[in-house]
């Protein structure tokens, strides 16, 4: 009896005790809850924005301005790349076959070089029977020198002879007078041409020559892109030499996508390079009418783009904005300023009230020259951030980790 009183007894306790238990459990979880609810709502909304009083706000340098209003033309967007403009461009090629010579270092890729300028020569390749040839046509050639030169000296004289006899009374008219001068004239007129033929087969035969036929001259002035060749090499006749290139004007190839069409009148665009989504080049469209492409399956569009201050080169991706006809759209323009980078997107800061900031996310889909405009979102007059927007994302991500750690 005593044995099953002590278990009833032991069973009680231990019933106590873990109600006990569960009560002090219960409270420490009622505790924190009543301490959750005592977190302030102002906490809660730092993660929405940001306040800053006036010294603070000298301090960082934060300046603001009024958004302005803005009007869009209807437009498409087009993506595409940029490419060598033909008219811009200046192969050298070889002349003739023979051997690629050049006095001066010859040019590398990069090197940029003045329209005009001679940068080497191609001497000929001659076999032995060609070299008999020349050999023999030299000879020639000073034989029909040395004929010329005693024609033009005995020519000379009989027009000297003639002249005299005509000075003393006339002693020979002056017609036969003429008629020597006018032979003098074609023996002369032979005379050089003999000459001319002796200068240029010697010339040839030099191992070294550069003579006005066979010199390498650019015909276009601008940056070398590709050399094809280098100076001791044999070449052939038309062979690619080196390839000379000018990047102040270039083509964009603009692909429409498969069954969307551009209208006939849209003929201007403005050409956005990749990363450089603020920049607003104009270009205006080069061809009559679109070509399909076979791997695309769409129109293709030419563009011709001057770009003299911005760095560009054939290869780039660009965006493009092509007006289209139709009423306009009434947005704000947002300085490029303003625009923050926060987790892959775009965001802007708006003073709401005198000191309290909010950040927009905002769409960059509308790029203008030094900013873009926004047709949602933001109202004309609202007053955006245009410096310290950085300051103020580091103040709210501090806000929130301290929220989160309360």
């Amino acid at each position: 009896m005593k044995r099953n009183l002590r278990y009833v007894l032991a069973a009680v306790a231990a019933i106590v005790f873990l109600g006990g238990l569960t009560l002090s459990i219960r409270g420490r979880q009622s505790d924190t809850d009543q301490k959750r609810e005592r977190t302030p709502a102002s906490d809660k909304q730092r993660t929405e924005g940001v306040k800053l009083n006036r010294e603070m706000q000298e301090r960082v340098g934060l300046q603001v301005q009024s958004l302005k209003p803005a009007k869009l033309r209807p437009e498409v967007t087009l993506y595409g790349t940029l490419e060598i403009d033909p008219s811009e461009e200046f192969v050298l090629r070889s002349p003739f076959t023979g051997i690629l010579m050049s006095k001066s270092q010859w040019p590398t890729v990069g090197a940029h070089i003045v329209e005009g300028t001679i940068i080497g020569s191609i001497r000929p390749l001659f076999t032995p029977m060609d070299q008999i040839a020349l050999g023999e046509r030299l000879a020639s050639a000073g034989a029909d020198y040395e004929a010329a030169m005693a024609s033009v000296t005995s020519a000379n004289q009989e027009v000297s002879r003639l002249k005299q006899l005509n000075a003393e009374n006339k002693n020979v008219s002056d017609k036969a007078v003429q008629d020597a001068e006018a032979q003098l004239a074609t023996e002369k007129a032979k005379l050089k041409t003999a000459h001319a033929s002796v200068e240029l087969i010697t010339a040839t035969l030099q191992p070294n020559s550069v003579n006005a036929t066979d010199a390498l001259q650019i015909g276009k002035g601008g940056q070398v892109t590709d050399v094809s060749a280098q100076p001791g090499e044999s070449v052939q006749a038309g062979q690619s030499l080196l390839r000379v290139s000018r990047f102040d004007h270039l083509l964009a190839r603009l692909y429409v996508p498969p069954g969307q069409t551009i209208a006939a009148s849209a003929t201007r665009a403005i050409i956005s390079p990749a990363g450089q989504e603020g920049a607003a080049i104009p270009a205006h469209r080069v061809a009559l009418a679109g070509s399909v492409n076979p791997g695309f399956q769409g129109q293709t569009w030419l563009f011709r783009l001057a770009a003299e201050n911005i760095a560009l080169r054939p290869g780039e991706a660009v965006t493009a904005r092509v007006p289209m006809p139709g009423p306009e759209q009434t947005g704000v323009w947002i300085p490029s300023p303003a625009i923050l980078r926060f987790k892959g997107e775009a965001w802007v800061y708006i003073e709401e009230k005198s000191g309290e900031f909010v950040r927009r996310r905002i769409t960059l889909d509308q790029p203008r020259e030094n900013g873009w405009v926004a047709t949602a979102g933001f109202q004309p007059g609202e007053r955006v951030v245009v410096s310290g927007a950085q300051t103020l994302l580091s103040e709210e991500m501090k806000s929130q980790l301290e929220s989160d750690q309360d």
